[in-house]
């Protein structure tokens, strides 16, 4: 944590509404659109590959004991209707339950434990596939018998499914699939947007160079702010405070590269971290994310936090490090200049800057202006760097 600021500092006033309730600014972003739809493909085309195999093995295991009997297997199983049916409701359910997951239910277990969160969420969907199940054999029997859901053969053939060895097998089946994808989607979480794929493509086995863009986001006064909150509720401030960050930061397309203390560095691909300011824009929706909540911090803490921060443009090896406890880190003068650079916010009595080698490659017009600083020597480097403060026209 880093010293300095005064009293005042820490308590700024701001206007919020007068109802005090959470203002969504990513409601209809593309961007957050995009990250959840791609989380519901994840659990649409597992669920169907499922589909697909429970069927598939399902009849290959009937024609396997079968055929040897003289049993008419066709007959006693329509392989074409149980894939039809089955990757209907496979489809209905990913959809539905999908999409209460990606849209709704994720976000408000956010805050709890990654095992509650898993047995929880397990717990619901295989009490709803439990449902979908009894549904599809209530389909099943219609267009088996071409009778309606109420007739009494209808519903003598759903009974004897539901307390069949077959439905048991079903269900636990589907109940494994919902567990395993839960868990991955959940570790995904924990890593990091886009870490699990990389791990398991094996992207970073190997040092490899990349273009990005860095910025190290550090919380204004940090000392005095642990000092009067104490460890405990420092801690859950820190993790509230960094909770209402995250959305802006996924929904600018940055990627969390690390919490170091009361700071978050955030990094971006360059075509992500260039287009449509992304990267800048990132800082000034995390400020109005802060803002919009400032009635929960004022009364929980008794202030609304501030930050500051430094982006910067370069070079850096991205590649996997460590045995046991193994990740992917960046390493080079790209990080440490956009570290420095958030060192001197404070001097220069501004929230954000910005080195000569990003500004040159950003269209601000019309949302930003670019004031420059001047040439700075940062700490450790003997070249000076140009430096511009960054803010709303």
């Amino acid at each position: 944590m880093k010293h300095g600021g005064n009293r005042e500092g820490i308590f700024p006033q701001i206007i919020v509404n007068s109802n005090k309730q959470k203002v969504s600014l990513m409601k209809f972003n593309p961007v957050q659109l995009r990250i959840n739809f791609s989380r519901l493909s994840i659990i649409s085309i597992f669920w169907w590959f499922a589909a697909v195999y429970f069927v598939s093995s399902e009849y290959f295991n009937i024609v396997h004991f079968a055929k040897p009997l003289g049993i008419n297997y066709k007959v006693e199983y329509n392989f074409s209707k149980q894939l039809f049916i089955t990757m209907l409701f496979a489809f209905i359910a990913a959809f539905l339950l999908g999409a209460f997951e990606v849209f709704y239910l994720r976000d408000r277990l956010r805050k709890f434990s990654f095992g509650f969160i898993l047995f929880l969420k397990s717990c619901f969907y295989i009490i709803s596939m439990f449902l979908f199940i009894t549904a599809a054999s209530f389909l099943y029997q219609t267009i088996f018998t071409n009778k309606s859901f109420f007739d009494p053969r209808v519903i003598e053939g759903v009974k004897h499914h539901l307390f069949s060895e077959l439905f048991f097998n079903q269900l636990i089946s589907w109940s494994v699939v919902i567990i395993i994808t839960n868990f991955v989607l959940q570790v995904s979480d924990k890593f990091g947007q886009g870490v699990l794929l990389n791990y398991l493509s094996g992207k970073y086995h190997e040092p490899k160079e990349e273009e990005r863009v860095f910025m190290f986001l550090d919380l204004k006064s940090s000392t005095t702010i642990a000092e009067q909150l104490g460890h405990n509720k420092y801690f859950q401030f820190i993790n509230e405070y960094f909770n209402d960050m995250t959305d802006p930061i996924l929904f600018s397309r940055g990627e969390i590269y690390q919490y170091v203390g009361d700071e978050i560095v955030v990094s971006w691909q360059i075509k992500n971290g260039l287009a449509d300011n992304n990267c800048i824009n990132c800082f000034f929706k995390i400020k109005e994310a802060v803002e919009n909540v400032g009635y929960k911090y004022k009364a929980k803490y008794g202030f609304v936090p501030e930050f500051k921060a430094g982006i910067h443009i370069g070079k850096a090896v991205a590649g996997e490090v460590g045995v046991i406890k193994k990740e992917i880190v960046f390493s080079g003068d790209v990080l440490n200049t956009a570290a420095r650079i958030q060192t001197k916010c404070n001097e220069y009595g501004v929230k954000l800057l910005a080195s000569e080698d990003l500004i040159a490659k950003l269209n601000f017009a019309p949302d930003y202006k670019a004031v420059e600083i001047g040439e700075v020597t940062l700490r450790g480097k003997q070249s000076p760097t140009r430096l511009y403060s960054i803010e709303k026209k």
